[in-house]
C-alpha cells in the first residue's frame, strides 16, 4: 500500500514543476514527458507515441545532442548542457539541464532528463551584448574624449581614441596610467 501511494504521488511531482522531464528509451524514442515539456513544446500525449527526441531536437544541436547522449549511454558522467528543441509550432526552445542514464545488467535501458527553458533568458543576454557593442561603438567613434573613471583612487579605467589623440598618448594603456589631477589645468 506504501508503494503505491508512493508511486501515485510521482505524477503529481512530476507535472507540478516548471522544469521540463522527459524519459527516452536509448535509441531516443519518448517514453514519458511531463506537463511541462508538453506545454512548453506544443504536444498533447496523443502525438508522443513513436516520437523520437531527436524529432525534437533543432536540427543544428542534433550531431552536439547525438555524441553527447553516445558519451551518457557509454557510462561517462558529463554534466550539464545546453541545447535548443523546436515547439510544434516551429518556435526554437533553448533549454539547458542534465541527463541520467538507468543501467540494468551493465545496458543502458532508459535516459532521465531534467531541463529549464532558459530561451527568455538567452534573448536577453543577446539584447545585452547588443546593446554593448552599440554602446561601445558609439564611445569608440565620438570625436569627443571620454575617460571612465573608478572610485575610491579615481584611477581611469578606459577611455576612446579621441582621448588618446586630445593628450598625445601612444595608446589607451599610457591614458590610463596617468593620474586624473596631472592632465587637469592649474587653477
Amino acid at each position: 500500500a506504501e508503494l503505491r501511494d508512493s508511486e501515485a504521488q510521482l505524477p503529481d511531482l512530476f507535472d507540478g514543476t516548471s522544469e521540463l522531464v522527459q524519459s527516452t528509451a536509448p535509441d531516443g524514442i519518448i517514453l514519458f514527458t511531463n506537463r511541462a515539456w508538453r506545454e512548453t513544446l506544443g504536444y498533447d500525449n496523443g502525438e508522443l507515441a513513436g516520437l523520437n527526441v531527436f524529432d525534437v531536437i533543432h536540427p543544428d544541436h542534433r550531431e552536439a545532442c547525438a555524441e553527447f547522449l553516445g558519451r551518457l549511454l557509454a557510462g561517462q558522467e558529463v554534466g550539464a548542457f545546453e541545447t535548443v528543441m523546436v515547439a510544434k509550432n516551429g518556435r526554437a526552445c533553448e533549454l539547458e539541464g542534465s541527463v541520467t542514464v538507468g543501467f540494468e545488467h551493465g545496458r543502458p535501458t532508459v535516459t532521465r532528463g531534467i531541463f529549464r527553458d532558459i530561451t527568455a533568458r538567452k534573448a536577453m543576454d543577446r539584447a545585452l551584448r547588443e546593446s554593448e557593442e552599440q554602446h561601445r561603438l558609439m564611445i569608440q567613434s565620438s570625436r569627443d574624449a571620454i575617460l571612465t573613471l573608478h572610485p575610491p583612487d579615481w584611477r581611469f579605467t578606459s577611455c576612446n581614441p579621441a582621448a588618446v589623440a586630445l593628450f598625445g598618448a601612444a595608446d589607451e594603456a599610457a591614458v590610463c596610467a596617468l593620474e586624473p589631477w596631472v592632465l587637469s589645468p592649474a587653477v
